[in-house]
């Protein structure tokens, strides 16, 4: 809905002249109307009237049109009226007046000028940022017209290919989201006055074009024509065109849902080193830039599949059997390292042992306590502290 915030102002003088004959009698035409200047929509009148001793008169209303008239209404009514003038009502008009008894008609009356003015513009309809445009972009349309009165509400309607698109909203500006293949067409705008008799105006057609993005292709190569365990796998992703700037996204999962996106990969390609089954899967990328088209096509779909050969299973079996005799091998180790660092069991045989002691009777001596100290030395104590070494 828009509402116009400036008019126009033209002042046309009524021409209210006379023309008098056979003494007193005169014939006078007027034009009423509630609006000055006359625009299309609004209520025009005209009045005949005839001053003088003249009674039962027909009034004939006259237009001239480029100097040529014809008459336009015969009424017994000294009135004319136009409920919706349109530009085309436009010209000079003048009346004549005859009594019921005479055929010979009065003179004609003087001249009245109507001057019927547009009341809004013919609209224009341009098309943001372009008239080609590519897939994904938004579009918005703009109708433009002016209108010359205050207060005046003008709506407005979108058409592409004889199809709405308005949507039912009455504003200038109507925005069109991610435009599509379907999007292209011939586009035009229709503008019409609220409340108001007018016909509606329609723009010039603009056509819009919307050009599919990129296309972008996967390829993979591998070492061999068959992918197995262990192989390097390179996948190239392509954008067709000159376009540069681009980044690229991988994604990895099944062709129904899309999948998920593959992180921290936003170069062309994408390599798997020494794959294994896990990485068995459909892949496709796309790519985006920040100029236009700033969208790729999605890739095709690629399928890698992993492959076990006979060879490759030879090699885990020895991987595994290596593996276990490695461990085989390292065990003597650890227990020799033990056995020199010493065990905690050890050690607490140790502490019983020299707790305990060990007591020795020798006849004339007393009595001894013998105690080991290690494999060599034996380490005796008494009364009279005598010591035994290397029994």
């Amino acid at each position: 809905m828009k509402t116009c915030g400036f008019y126009f102002l033209i002042c046309l003088p009524v021409l209210r002249s006379s023309a008098q004959y056979g003494g007193n009698i005169m014939v006078t035409l007027t034009l009423n109307t509630t609006m000055t200047p006359v625009y299309v929509g609004d209520t025009v009148t005209m009045v005949c009237r005839v001053e003088g001793d003249i009674t039962d008169s027909i009034f004939f209303f006259i237009k001239f049109v480029n100097e040529v008239n014809y008459s336009i209404e015969k009424s017994g009514d000294c009135t004319y009226t136009i409920e919706s003038v349109s530009a085309s009502d436009s010209g000079l008009y003048i009346c004549r007046a005859r009594n019921a008894g005479l055929l010979q008609p009065l003179a004609p009356s003087n001249p009245v000028t109507l001057f019927v003015q547009e009341l809004f513009t013919m609209p224009t309809l341009t098309v943001h940022p372009s008239t080609t445009l590519w897939e994904g972009d938004n579009m918005t349309l703009m109708c433009w017209s002016a209108c010359r009165v205050q207060g005046t509400q003008l709506r407005y309607k979108f058409y592409r290919d004889e199809e709405s698109v308005s949507q039912g909203a009455s504003k200038s500006e109507l925005r069109i989201p991610s435009a599509g293949h379907e999007t292209s067409g011939s586009y035009w705008c229709e503008v019409e006055a609220k409340g108001k008799k007018t016909k509606k105006k329609t723009s010039e057609q603009v056509q819009v074009i919307v050009r599919e993005n990129p296309k972008a292709t996967l390829t993979l190569t591998s070492q061999t024509e068959d992918v197995y365990f262990g192989d390097n796998v390179t996948m190239d992703c392509s954008i067709e065109g000159s376009f540069t700037g681009w980044r690229y996204q991988w994604y990895r999962g099944n062709e129904k849902n899309w999948g998920s996106q593959i992180k921290d990969v936003t170069g062309c390609t994408y390599t798997l080193q020494l794959v294994t089954q896990s990485d068995s899967g459909v892949y496709w990328c796309d790519a985006h830039r920040d100029d236009l088209p700033c969208h790729s096509q999605r890739s095709n779909a690629v399928t890698l599949s992993v492959k076990v050969s006979q060879d490759s299973s030879h090699l885990i079996v020895s991987f595994i059997i290596r593996a276990s005799l490695f461990l085989l091998m390292l065990l003597p180790v650890l227990v020799v390292y033990q056995i020199a660092e010493g065990f905690p069991c050890f050690d607490c045989k140790k502490a019983r042992k020299k707790q305990q002691g060990m007591y020795v009777n020798v006849p004339g001596n007393g009595t001894f306590q013998m105690e080991a100290i290690n494999e060599e030395e034996v380490r005796t104590t008494s009364n009279d502290h005598v010591h035994y070494n290397n029994i």
